[in-house]
């Protein structure tokens, strides 16, 4: 009856918008939850490096500033600068101060504090999935093999005055969201260990940077 099948096709009407208002509702729902996750991953970074930011003690007339308790770093993303601890000089030797120097220019060369920035933004995008926090903990330890690498090919003669200096650093609990800081969280002991293992050869680290642009190639595809 053409009467029946108006009434029909109206329950069914009503019935597909309210499942639609149900969809759009957990949408929203899981929208302003994200949101908020983010803003709040982000005002727990923000007041980390803000922490740290007000020990500092800046020195016009010279090109570092000065931390009480702190191991050396570098913060800064628009001016980048080189935070060294009160007590540089009397921690450390001539040689090893040259050498902690020359592993936070080689924080400097490499962008590491642009990159620290994008990793931390992606970490407040996706404050829920542990595997990016992972990732950025690894990306930071990463970075600081790297540099390590760097000064030991400048200074080949130097290893165990490096590795003096890492025994000597004061190592932070927690790693600036923007910046590069010596962190406890950091497996001290393979960098050590590194330390006497001879630098790659040229085409050693030609076929390694190769073979890393495959799979990166390959796992986009």
């Amino acid at each position: 009856h053409p009467l029946v099948a108006l009434v029909q096709f109206g329950e069914a009407a009503i019935a597909s918008n309210v499942d639609a208002a149900v969809s759009i509702e957990w949408r929203g729902l899981l929208m302003a939850a994200w949101i908020a996750g983010a803003l709040l991953a982000l005002a727990w970074f923000g007041l980390r490096q803000r922490r740290f930011m007000r020990q500092l003690e800046r020195k016009r007339d010279r090109a570092f500033d000065t931390v009480e308790g702190q191991g050396p770093a570098l913060v800064g993303l628009w001016r980048p600068r080189i935070v060294l601890p009160g007590d540089f000089r009397e921690r450390y030797t001539r040689g090893e101060r040259r050498l902690v120097l020359a592993h936070e220019i080689a924080h400097l060369r490499a962008g590491d504090i642009h990159a620290q920035a994008f990793a931390t933004a992606l970490r407040c995008l996706f404050w829920f999935n542990p595997l990016v926090h992972f990732a950025a903990a690894q990306f930071r330890f990463d970075q600081e093999l790297a540099c390590d690498a760097a000064v030991l090919e400048k200074f080949p003669r130097g290893r165990a005055r490096y590795g003096s200096a890492m025994l000597k650093t004061q190592l932070a609990v927690f790693g600036l969201p923007v910046g590069c800081h010596w962190q406890s969280s950091h497996p001290l002991k393979e960098r050590i260990e590194m330390l006497k293992q001879p630098l790659p050869a040229r085409t050693r680290r030609l076929a390694g940077s190769m073979l890393v642009a495959m799979l990166v190639g390959c796992g986009t595809w």
